[in-house]
């Protein structure tokens, strides 16, 4: 049975990592971990690559370090500054910064939602996860992803996170009935501090009520 790829409903010729490889540093990757990964077409696969390095420079910078960032930043990240067609990516990072005061002095802030290529690997990660759990590729106008705002209840905090790797990502997610059909609302985060919020739309063509309750 032919597959279809997760991102454009086509046919998949390969796979691709849900969350991006190049998040994961040299350590975790020598420990041959098992990623998560959905069934691709070559076009779609290769279309995220140039984006995914810049999403990786902007959610390694944008929070505050840990042991992984820290390895990550500068094992991969601030090398590749000085590399040919990377040295763009440097100019995007930058450009993304803007500063401002604070009662220590002035400092420099990144607003990654303001970024079109951070926003579309984001969606990219949301749309990927939704066809891991649901097998339906969700239309791109249906995914609508946010920096998270608010402080996280403690419910939340303490459910059941799925992860292969929390230091570097997790998820989690429920489904609600609406009248157009239900809505799947995530909440994933990167390197334990970096949370965002997902709403995807999704009509009862796309889901059953038996997937839905199983998947609850």
């Amino acid at each position: 049975m032919e597959k279809k790829c997760a991102y454009c409903g086509g046919l998949a010729e390969t796979d691709d990592h849900v969350i991006p490889k190049n998040l994961y540093p040299m350590s975790i990757r020598k420990q041959n971990v098992q990623l998560l990964t959905v069934p691709s077409c070559y076009k779609c696969n290769a279309g995220f690559s140039d984006d995914e390095e810049h999403f990786r420079n902007i959610i390694t910078v944008g929070g505050y370090n840990t042991p992984i960032v820290n390895e990550l930043f500068h094992d991969k990240v601030h090398p590749s500054f000085s590399k040919g067609k990377s040295l763009r990516h440097l100019n995007q990072l930058l450009t993304n910064m803007n500063e401002i005061n604070t009662p220590n002095g002035k400092r420099h802030i990144i607003y990654p939602m303001q970024d079109e290529k951070f926003v579309r690997i984001l969606k990219k990660i949301f749309s990927g996860l939704s066809f891991y759990h649901f097998r339906s590729c969700i239309p791109k106008e249906s995914i609508n992803v946010d920096v998270l705002k608010y402080e996280i209840p403690k419910l939340i905090i303490e459910a059941n996170w799925h992860n292969i790797v929390p230091e570097v990502f997790e998820y989690i997610f429920d489904i609600y009935i609406t009248d157009q059909g239900y809505v799947s609302l995530w909440m994933v985060k990167f390197y334990e501090n970096r949370y965002y919020v997902g709403k995807i739309d999704m009509p009862e063509e796309m889901i059953s009520n038996e997937q839905a309750i199983d998947l609850r």
